[in-house]
């Protein structure tokens, strides 16, 4: 998330944006979602609450990147080192998943949303 925000967004909220804008970026247009389509899944957007300043991670990232920017040019040992407590909740870095069950950022996965009645005009 970036810290330019705050934390003043909703995590759920976030990943159904990144979701859609990788569907509306898609190679072939006619892959892409209808216009209806995407303002159906950001007209819920604004009433979500689980605002990011309110999660562990989010807390954890930031305290982590203060303490960096508190030792810009310090030696290695006064750097602050990654020790996240996930709390057996991991977060999604990725919309599609492997074989295994793990996030795949490259992996192509088929779009949630219904053909456009054009995709079928050549």
């Amino acid at each position: 998330m970036d810290p330019k925000l705050g934390g003043n967004i909703s995590m759920k909220g976030a990943q159904k944006v990144t979701q859609l804008a990788r569907y509306c970026l898609t190679k072939d247009p006619k892959n892409r979602p209808l216009m209806s389509q995407v303002v159906e899944v950001l007209k819920p957007l604004p009433d979500l609450n689980d605002m990011a300043s309110s999660s562990s991670l989010y807390q954890s990232l930031q305290a982590q990147r203060a303490a960096w920017l508190a030792y810009p040019s310090g030696t290695q040992s006064m750097k602050p080192q990654s020790n996240f407590a996930w709390n057996g909740q991991h977060p999604t870095r990725s919309l599609s998943y492997g074989p295994h069950g793990h996030a795949s950022p490259c992996r192509p996965q088929a779009s949630p949303y219904r053909q456009s009645p054009r995709s079928n005009a050549k």
